[in-house]
């Protein structure tokens, strides 16, 4: 078994209260990875869940400014892939984003990857 060591860089940007459960924002991450065709991961590590979006400025282009990026069309595709969410959280997150966008372009990274970590927390 081979091991890899490698330092990372992290740097905290502005948050947003997400306002739905840990669950539903990841399948959100999803649905929104497949709206722009890009590469979409997560991996938990204890009380956080990284999200990984493979091309950060596309998925901030949508957010910022497709009109489909609403809470709305996003509801619709959680509920046909079987996740329930409450419309009026989802609305707020959603209005929060795309308010958000342009300050978390300064975290797209070198590769042009974007992560976003999503805390644990009870709501």
């Amino acid at each position: 078994m081979s091991m890899s060591l490698r330092p990372v860089m992290e740097q905290w940007n502005t948050h947003t209260s997400c306002f739905i459960e840990h669950d539903q924002i990841i399948a959100l991450f999803q649905e929104l990875s497949a709206r722009v065709d890009t590469l979409c991961s997560e991996v938990d590590y204890g009380e956080r869940t990284v999200i990984w979006l493979q091309d950060g400025q596309k998925l901030l282009d949508f957010i910022a400014h497709d009109p489909t990026f609403n809470a709305a069309s996003l509801q619709q595709s959680l509920e046909d892939a079987g996740v329930e969410v409450n419309g009026l959280d989802l609305a707020a997150l959603v209005n929060n984003m795309r308010n958000m966008a342009a300050t978390w372009r300064s975290s797209i990274g070198s590769a042009g990857d974007l992560r976003f970590y999503v805390d644990a927390i009870s709501l």
